[in-house]
């Protein structure tokens, strides 16, 4: 296949991994995807610092990644980084995905970038693929909760267009301009600024949240958490 053909097929591949999302838990009326909403109550904070750090963690494997070492005669010689994805690259960052999907803190595009990584893909080609792999999957979701939100109880009757138009038109500016900050962080090898970033405020999320968990409230408006 070309490049083109490997990199498509590959898109595809990493996707089915998605499908896991939707399998139920056993004994209960949940599916894997709806973990992430039991992550939405005060009490799971936590939960976010504690993905940010994994992200940092990731990030900062991923970043170090260096090429393998091949000796032929007796000489070193270190192999190039790959530019094409394999079935297995493809399953491994697919499921990476899942897990971001799941755990809200732990980073989409930086997880799977990372992991891409350590398989040994190239930066750049790792970066395309993270792009292009998130995109369906997040059209996916937006309409999934779309439907759920339409089909629930207070209906459209409650949704302000205006809100929701301000609120994509915001998304995407933000969405851009994270994505144009990441590639210049990743192509000047300056990642390590985003990854100490993500440490630092993942430790003081986690910091925080110990400190309202022992005392059953938030810090800042001194209201009570809801578990």
């Amino acid at each position: 296949m070309t490049a083109e053909e490997n990199l498509a097929m590959m898109i595809i591949i990493g996707l089915i991994p998605l499908f896991l999302l939707f399998l139920p838990i056993p004994m209960t009326d949940m599916k894997i995807k709806d973990i992430a909403d039991k992550f939405a109550l005060d009490g799971y904070f936590l939960a976010v610092g504690i993905a940010l750090l994994a992200t940092s963690t990731l990030l900062f494997l991923g970043n170090s990644k260096k090429p393998d070492i091949k000796i032929i005669n007796g000489k070193k010689y270190k192999k190039k980084l790959r530019k094409r994805y394999r079935i297995s690259d493809a399953v491994t960052v697919g499921i990476t995905q899942c897990f971001a999907a799941v755990f809200p803190g732990l980073s989409r595009s930086g997880s799977t970038l990372a992991a891409s990584q350590l398989r040994g893909i190239s930066k750049q080609t790792a970066l395309d693929y993270s792009f292009l792999l998130g995109t369906p999957a997040i059209v996916a979701a937006a309409i999934l909760e779309t439907k759920d939100a339409l089909s629930s109880e207070e209906g459209i009757a409650n949704i302000n267009i205006f809100y929701v138009f301000v609120g994509m038109i915001v998304a995407a500016f933000v969405g851009f301009l994270a994505i144009k900050i990441f590639k210049w962080l990743l192509a000047s090898n300056k990642m390590q600024i985003f990854i100490i970033y993500t440490a630092v405020v993942g430790a003081a999320v986690v910091i925080i949240s110990i400190i309202e968990l022992s005392s059953g409230q938030n810090i800042f408006s001194h209201q009570a958490l809801h578990f």
